[in-house]
């Protein structure tokens, strides 16, 4: 009888006590085809941090309001200004599809030397 007294009173409830850890207190690996897990793991450390971002454009707004070309300018030339700006935009989606045709040729061998003079 002491011996099942001992089993009953001490051994048990540390069996008991071990197999609820056990099952209880678990860490559950995703497996690994879980995107989301992937993800979290690929980025860890990177993840967007919306303060900074928000004070780095704000300050950036901000500086371009003070620093702005058309400030001071007359109407006629911030007129200017801006169809210059227009021009030079078209210009520069003229000359990059310009490229990507060049690099979507499969007659043009060496694409980067046929761009190279654009």
């Amino acid at each position: 009888m002491p011996l099942l007294n001992l089993v009953v009173r001490r051994i048990i409830p540390w069996f008991l006590a071990l197999f609820l850890a056990l099952n209880l207190f678990r860490f559950d690996v995703p497996a690994y085809e879980d995107r989301g897990a992937n993800l979290d793991r690929l980025l860890a450390g990177r993840q967007f941090d919306f303060v900074s971002w928000w004070i780095g454009a704000a300050a950036a707004k901000l500086g371009h309001e003070l620093t702005g070309p058309q400030n001071g300018m007359a109407e006629a030339e911030q007129v200017a200004f801006v169809r210059d700006y227009m021009a030079r935009v078209a210009d520069f989606q003229k000359l990059e599809h310009r490229i990507e045709v060049a690099y979507a040729d499969p007659a043009i061998s060496d694409p980067a030397a046929a761009t190279r003079a654009m």
